[in-house]
């Protein structure tokens, strides 16, 4: 490590590592990741000596490397045997083993390299603080589980393969102040991060450098992991001559949902509505996220809130949302605003057993988004002068009532049970977080 500092105002740090892991074979155990980072303290300057608005102002940059390695197998690079093959040799059963895996001895360090750009701002005597940064963060050598052809007895080997790329920025601002005996302090923070694939198999071009699993796919220029779906208009049908005159879709009838015809064989609408028409509509991660944070006290009460929240994230509604008998389950109900002859409706479809034409293909009728404002914690507290706590023989009593995941704000349409977990936290977005109370004292002697 090389650290340089001139007049607290020119800084410079170089760092380099040498890593080694016996995940990979001799001739990639080791790999090499250097690092390094320069700031600019402008406030040190004299042509900002003259400016009393801006108390600390400094610029900074740094560019880093960071190794990863494969944290499943411990020796991907090997092929290996399995003891799980027992056979009848004679009258007895023998021991027998069988290839497990398909060894790599090429696999070597996946490599990421991150790029970032910020500044820091204090004004007003450090009563308001701005902090943002810039960053560029791109991964590659993936260590990525490539399918085989099934000729080769093993389904898929690890290799070094994708590459990603994850930009974006944060900011943060902070006002606090002092008046008298009340103080308070405001702060923000949020962030956008844009998720792209560079590539999955350099060697592949087109469709077929993609990946497809069940309803999400990962492809070239898109997010990881992006929903593959066919694209509901918003419209229902409501007889069947209105049927009749649609895009083709099996079974279809009216009460049904109207899909768009986006494309066919030929990459053109061909009247049909099949697997030709899924369009990439929206991911589980989100693009926003952000927070604030509320804090107020006066002669010994304190008040502190804490939000957060997301935005531009999407989970994907299954079991009772998907299928409404799902399992034997009584109906959600929302069910109740189906489509009948009676009583026709615009925003909920009628009601199937199991399969119908509404979930033949994925769409996004059952795409939700899941973004939201949770108040996360909530806390207000008294401690008592240090005259009572002497007369407790005590060096410090408060008392205090907390909250946390008090409310939750989400869009119209969202019937998860918790915004804020993804589908891979389960089908209706995980079990939900308990709305806590609790009453306390903090006593110290």
């Amino acid at each position: 490590m090389i650290n340089y500092d001139y007049a607290d105002k020119y800084l410079f740090e170089f760092n380099i590592r040498r890593d080694g892991s016996s995940r990979f074979g001799s001739n990639y155990k080791y790999g090499v990741f250097p690092s390094f980072s320069a700031g600019w303290v402008l406030t040190q300057e004299d042509f900002m000596k003259n400016v009393p608005l801006i108390n600390f102002f400094k610029l900074r940059a740094s560019w880093g490397q960071l190794g990863n390695q494969y944290g499943g197998d411990n020796f991907p690079y090997m092929a290996k045997i399995a003891y799980n093959a027992n056979y009848v040799w004679g009258k007895t059963v023998e021991t027998g083993v069988t290839p497990s895996s398909y060894g790599n001895p090429d696999l070597h360090w996946e490599t990421t390299n991150v790029t970032n750009l910020g500044f820091n701002l204090h004004l007003l005597d450090s009563e308001l603080i701005f902090e943002g940064d810039y960053f560029i963060r791109k991964t590659k050598d993936i260590l990525f589980n490539t399918p085989l052809p099934y000729e080769t007895g093993f389904s898929s080997v690890m290799t070094n393969l994708a590459q990603v790329q994850n930009n974006g920025f944060e900011f943060m601002a902070t006002y606090q102040k002092r008046f008298n005996n009340f103080n308070m302090s405001i702060s923000g923070n949020t962030s956008y991060i844009r998720n792209k694939v560079i590539s999955l198999d350099p060697t592949l071009v087109g469709e077929a450098d993609r990946h497809i699993n069940g309803n999400q796919i990962t492809t070239r220029d898109n997010p990881i992991n992006s929903y593959y779906l066919v694209k509901w208009t918003g419209k229902i049908y409501q007889t069947q001559e209105e049927v009749d005159n649609s895009p083709h879709v099996s079974g279809a009838g009216p009460g049904d949902l109207i899909f768009e015809d986006f494309s066919g064989p030929d990459g053109t609408p061909d009247g049909t509505i099949d697997a030709y028409d899924r369009q990439i509509l929206g991911t589980e991660y989100p693009s926003w996220t952000f927070g604030a944070n509320l804090s107020f006290g006066y002669k010994g009460f304190d008040l502190s809130v804490d939000f957060q929240g997301i935005a531009d994230a999407y989970s994907y509604g299954t079991c009772e949302y998907y299928t409404p008998t799902f399992q034997g389950s009584n109906f959600g109900q929302f069910w109740v605003q189906r489509w009948t002859p009676e009583h026709p409706s615009e925003t909920v479809p009628r009601v199937w057993v199991d399969n119908g034409p509404n979930n033949t293909y994925a769409n996004t009728y059952f795409l939700m988004d899941r973004t939201y404002l949770r108040l996360k914690n909530l806390v207000f507290s008294y401690t008592f002068p240090q005259n009572i706590c002497k007369r407790l023989r005590a060096s410090r009593l408060r008392v205090y009532a907390s909250a946390s995941n008090l409310f939750t704000w989400t869009k119209k349409g969202y019937k998860g049970f918790d915004p804020e977990r993804s589908n891979s936290s389960g089908e209706r977005g995980g079990i939900p977080q308990a709305t806590t109370f609790k009453m306390g004292i903090d006593l110290t002697f």
